[in-house]
């Protein structure tokens, strides 16, 4: 360098290029010492240096060349001195930088961590305070009922007294009569004391309800903090692509040197940032992706200039934010893949039945299986069977996805689909069969509702393709995507919703049973055993306590086999009728009383039933027509329509007329026994019940349907 500098000309391109191989000479060295490995010396770099800049360096052994060293040391210091007393002046005088400090990346993750644990905590808290609010509505509901009871009491209280007065002899020395006079009888006296005990209750709960509404302001202000410090969090954790850079360029300096083969690297969007967790982990797999495609993708310089081609080839990496993922597309200007060969070593390794040959793309996946190599030569680079497979075990394991396509003689295309953080995402949560599942988002284009029999329509198609503002997914319940049977209930007009999924090419239409809510997850392992399921992203906690698993819906596309023709509809109506006797048996408890409701409902519930209330006749019929039970547990004193009118009208309907019924009330005459058992109810029970009379009676009724654990 100080030859160079020293020199008036300009330096040349030997220059340079001299300049840059003793930069990877040392970045080399400076990887094996930090190996502890043995570091070889740099004979040949030495001697180019000597025969570019003409110096021969001085014998270790001559001490006169060290006494002129050192007195040039001497002959240095004091203006090294000098120069360190002006740099606090300097320094001074610049302006202030912001302050840094270095923090440990294990101490990054462990608060990172704890950051988790407070959004899990205070899911926890939001879903008490919303079953808070519900006890509370329910409490202003009882004290308004309570109070409208005690107006009526008054009211009849007041008529007797006015009844009885009429009927009896007035004392002669009254001086008043009841109308110029109140005379308070205990009743009234009790009535009025309950009357001011309810509003007192009133102004409780109008106390309680102000209370909850501003707790709901704190929890609003509680979560949005609670973002703010794991986005703080998240941003100490990111680093840019630039960083990396330099390292990539080196590789492809040296494969070329390798490989005799010229090539440059391009790279565009390095400005963006990512995890440095996901940074770290992502080197390697892109290294091996940047040899291999100057191994088998480019040409030489002279088969290139024969096709026409830039001698130098061309490496080009992209990289674009896509909503809370990277796509990192790595692009090369070669022969592209060759297709034929890859055929053909499929079929030697039995990988495919050279009678059932697949498409290209299936084709083209099929180098990233373990063991599998396209190279004629074995070598240190290329011809192993080793690196694809785990290049892509490597970006499954940061819940990515990789993609190939290639065009021949164009070149290849490596597509890497990425999450930007690894510990929180937005995610929607949806049920299947009764599961609960998460589902990343920023995958989801839209949504839509859709009717049974669309869905039966679609599955008699082919190739179901649903069509959504011009563009066509493909139809795929997500039951069938998980090897679970689709649940078709009756009602055909009924409708489902319908996720819109979108990456890369793939264009998919999913089925799901319901969606639940929308909110930001964190992310959690799950562990060795489960983590080497590709269909499973990781997990996260709800505020109940439940696990819930994140499904990474390309990959269970990839996967699935796609059912044709009728078969898709022989399998819808074939999982329904397997569905059918599997869930779980519905009970409809129809009573005015809030407290049976919800002791009857807890019973059941703990027996494998789920339960839907209705607190009288109206409420059950709306309800009725809606889903239907498969047992009705049935009250017969009840406000505008009782037991007996409802049991008529189910008796009187085709399409309920097989509904089993028990009927509990504290009516026990033989009276109201004999009306019910005219009606058609199966079973009469009397107020209190005996739990193990309800299980007798029940288990009677429903036979095989009852819950199997129970039986």
């Amino acid at each position: 360098m100080l030859s160079v500098t020293d020199r008036p000309e300009n330096p040349d391109e030997s220059f340079f290029n001299l300049l840059q191989r003793c930069q990877d000479r040392l970045t080399e060295m400076q990887e094996q010492l930090a190996n502890r490995s043995i570091i070889p010396a740099a004979n040949d770099l030495l001697q180019e240096i000597q025969q570019y800049s003409g110096y021969v360096p001085a014998d270790i052994d001559n001490m006169d060349s060290l006494a002129d060293s050192s007195a040039f040391i001497e002959h240095s210091m004091p203006d090294m001195q000098s120069i360190s007393s002006v740099t606090p002046a300097t320094t001074k005088a610049s302006p202030q930088s912001s302050e840094k400090i270095r923090v440990r990346a294990d101490l990054l993750d462990y608060l990172s961590n704890f950051a988790g644990e407070v959004s899990i905590t205070r899911d926890q808290v939001t879903q008490q305070h919303g079953v808070m609010h519900l006890q509370l509505e329910e409490m202003e509901e009882t004290v308004a009922r309570l109070h409208e009871q005690l107006r009526k009491l008054e009211i009849e209280t007041e008529t007797q007294i006015l009844f009885r007065y009429e009927d009896t002899v007035q004392d002669t020395n009254a001086e008043f009569d009841p109308l110029e006079l109140d005379r308070f009888s205990t009743i009234q006296q009790l009535s009025r004391s309950l009357t001011e005990t309810v509003n007192d209750l009133n102004n409780i709960s109008r106390s309680m309800g102000n209370l909850m509404r501003e707790t709901d302001i704190l929890l609003l202000q509680q979560s949005r903090l609670n973002t703010d410090l794991q986005q703080g969090l998240m941003h100490t954790r990111l680093l840019p692509f630039n960083s990396i850079v330099p390292r990539l360029e080196r590789i492809v300096r040296q494969t070329n040197s390798e490989l005799d083969k010229q090539s440059q690297l391009l790279v565009s969007g390095a400005d963006l940032e990512l995890d440095r967790t996901i940074l770290d982990r992502l080197v390697a797999p892109i290294e091996h992706i940047l040899r291999n495609a100057i191994a088998h993708g480019l040409e030489t310089a002279d088969q290139r200039a024969q096709h026409g081609k830039d001698p130098v080839g061309r490496l080009q990496i992209t990289m674009q934010r896509d909503g809370s993922e990277v796509l990192i597309t790595i692009t090369d200007d070669g022969q592209g893949l060759n297709i034929e060969k890859i055929k053909q070593r499929a079929i030697d390794q039995n990988l495919i039945d050279p009678f059932n040959i697949p498409n290209e793309q299936s084709l083209i996946q099929l180098i990233l299986t373990s063991g599998f190599s396209t190279a004629d030569k074995i070598s240190q680079l290329a011809g192993r069977g080793v690196g694809m497979d785990v290049v892509s075990n490597e970006i499954r394991a940061l819940k990515g996805r990789l993609s190939i396509s290639s065009q021949p003689g164009k070149g290849t295309q490596f597509h890497l689909r990425l999450p930007l953080t690894l510990s929180v995402m937005q995610a929607l949560l949806i049920s299947v069969n009764q599961q609960q599942f998460a589902v990343p988002l920023s995958a989801v284009t839209a949504g839509e509702r859709i009717s049974l029999q669309r869905i039966r329509e679609l599955m008699a198609q082919e190739k179901p393709t649903y069509t959504f503002h011009g563009e066509h997914y493909d139809f795929v319940p997500l039951s069938n995507l998980l090897g679970q049977p689709l649940n078709l209930l009756d009602n055909l007009r009924q409708q489902m919703p319908l996720l819109l999924f979108r990456s890369g090419d793939v264009k998919v239409a999913l089925a799901v049973d319901n969606i639940d809510s929308n909110r930001e997850i964190v992310i959690k392992s799950v562990g060795a055993q489960l983590g080497q399921i590709d269909a499973i992203n990781g997990a996260t906690i709800l505020g109940d306590g439940r696990v819930v698993f994140i499904l990474d819906i390309p990959t269970l596309i990839d996967s699935y086999q796609t059912p044709t023709g009728t078969s898709n509809l022989q399998q819808a109506s074939e999982s329904y009728q397997q569905v059918a006797p599997d869930r779980k048996p519905l009970a409809m408890i129809v009573d005015d009383s809030i407290t049976m409701r919800k002791a009857t409902g807890s019973l059941l519930g703990r027996l494998g039933f789920d339960v839907v209330t209705a607190k009288d006749g109206v409420e059950a019929l709306a309800q009725l027509y809606e889903q239907t039970p498969d047992i009705v547990l049935l009250d017969v004193e009840m406000p505008r329509m009782d037991g007996f009118e409802f049991a008529s009208i189910i008796r009187n309907d085709v399409q309920f007329k097989h509904l089993p019924i028990v009927m509990i009330t504290s009516r026990t005459g033989e009276k109201h026994r004999q009306r019910a058992m005219t009606i058609g109810v199966n079973a009469y029970l009397g107020k209190p019940y005996q739990d193990d009379e309800l299980i007798i009676s029940m288990k009677q009724q429903l036979g095989n349907r009852y819950p199997a654990e129970q039986r």
